[in-house]
């Protein structure tokens, strides 16, 4: 009796602490939930993720056979190429034309082999074959820059040339070279009196690499053209202005469709005519005149800060307003802008003598280098003045102000009578 009185307070108590635990247990995950979303969570986002690397991997692995195949196809031969022929009167060369820069060319062969096919007989004759790799990807616009035109008749004998001239541009710390320049050469310039006049243009673009780049390149062979076309040594003054228009239409046109693409360029150029000096400036590019060991700005930088210039001589403002403005570099006249009301030309011509030094050049230099300095380089160097150009632009960039260099373009014109 005693015995089955035990058993049975034992079987109570452990079927009393089975059914009070199970409770117990749910109350646990009940009471963090959380934590089970959590890991729930955590499951779903590795799925998921697992899901997609697989999709992706196949993804690239169609795309790079399918490259394959397209590449395969356009670079097999359509038809079997003619041996090597003994010369002929016709040819057809084979020209591989690039159009993804970044997939790798066919090593061209050297000159003096470059392979020419004899066109075999045919009816008609055969057309010059081209292969093209198709575009694999998109890429941006291409704007094509030419270097400017001259014309391919040279003056035959002698020239009383009165200059010499010598430029240079460095890149600075910049990926790309935004500016541009050009300077005549004496043997196809236009004749005046049978002296050949000169001309000297830079030119600074802005509005990113791409914009910056090709308006530039657009205004400089824009003047040159224009130099070589139409020239007019009635009114060069005119000439310079009308050139500059066109110029800024164009790149107003080309580069900005007549919105507000910030594509633009500051222009300065120069024409000597025997012993006259005409200049034009766009912009905050600047020329220089350095004679008899002083040197003068002409130019006036056409920004921001020549209006609050204004207002300080009109009392409105003091310096130190002038110089505590964020927007006093602001350019308020360049090439670009459509429609230009702000162009600096000389009407009457400036007399040069004997041993003047122009200076033509971008901010670059004008930023890193006093007048001072720029007086002191061009001095010690001005017997030549290709070795000037490149001495300015290389200190331009040795006593930059910080770890950023702006392109620096510089041309150099000793008159020498």
């Amino acid at each position: 009796m005693c015995k089955t009185a035990v058993l049975s307070c034992f079987v109570f108590e452990r079927s009393e602490r089975m059914t009070i635990g199970l409770p117990l247990k749910m109350d646990f995950f009940i009471n963090n939930w959380w934590i089970l979303a959590i890991a729930a969570g955590i499951l779903l986002i590795a799925a998921l993720w697992l899901v997609w690397r697989l999709m992706t991997r196949n993804k690239k692995l169609r795309r790079r056979l399918e490259r394959k195949n397209r590449v395969d196809a356009a670079l097999a031969p359509e038809e079997a190429l003619p041996p090597l022929p003994t010369p002929a009167s016709a040819a057809t060369t084979i020209q591989l034309t690039k159009v993804n820069p970044q997939i790798p060319e066919p090593p061209e062969p050297e000159p003096q082999t470059q392979p020419v096919f004899e066109q075999p007989p045919a009816p008609a004759p055969k057309k010059k074959t081209t292969i093209q790799i198709p575009t694999l990807a998109p890429e941006p616009p291409v704007i094509e820059s030419k270097p400017p035109e001259e014309p391919a008749l040279s003056h035959s004998g002698p020239l009383r040339i009165r200059y010499a001239t010598g430029s240079f541009m460095h890149i600075g710390t910049r990926k790309s070279q935004q500016d541009a320049l050009y300077v005549s050469s004496p043997r196809k310039s236009p004749l005046v009196d049978g002296e050949p006049v000169l001309l000297g243009v830079l030119c600074d673009g802005m509005g990113g690499m791409e914009n910056g780049e090709a308006a530039s390149k657009l205004a400089v062979n824009t003047m040159v053209k224009a130099f070589f076309e139409s020239f007019d040594a009635g009114d060069i003054p005119l000439f310079l202005e009308n050139a500059a228009r066109a110029a800024d239409r164009l790149v107003d046109d080309t580069l900005s469709g007549g919105g507000d693409s910030g594509a633009g360029t500051t222009m300065v150029s120069v024409i000597i005519s025997h012993d006259q000096l005409y200049w034009l400036s766009v912009g905050d590019s600047r020329i220089y005149i350095l004679r008899n060991h002083e040197i003068v700005q002409v130019t006036r930088d056409h920004n921001f800060r020549l209006l609050l210039n204004e207002k300080v001589e009109a009392g409105e403002m003091t310096e130190d307003d002038v110089e505590n403005n964020k927007d006093k570099e602001a350019l308020i006249s360049y090439l670009g802008m459509g429609g230009l009301e702000l162009v600096d030309i000389n009407r009457q011509p400036f007399q040069l003598i004997k041993d003047d030094i122009i200076l033509l050049c971008s901010d670059g230099l004008t930023k890193s280098l006093s007048g001072a300095q720029i007086q002191r380089f061009i001095m010690e160097n001005s017997e030549n003045p290709l070795n000037c150009a490149r001495v300015l632009a290389n200190k331009a960039f040795e006593c930059r102000k910080d770890t950023h260099q702006d392109n620096t373009s510089v041309i150099i014109i000793r008159y020498t009578g």
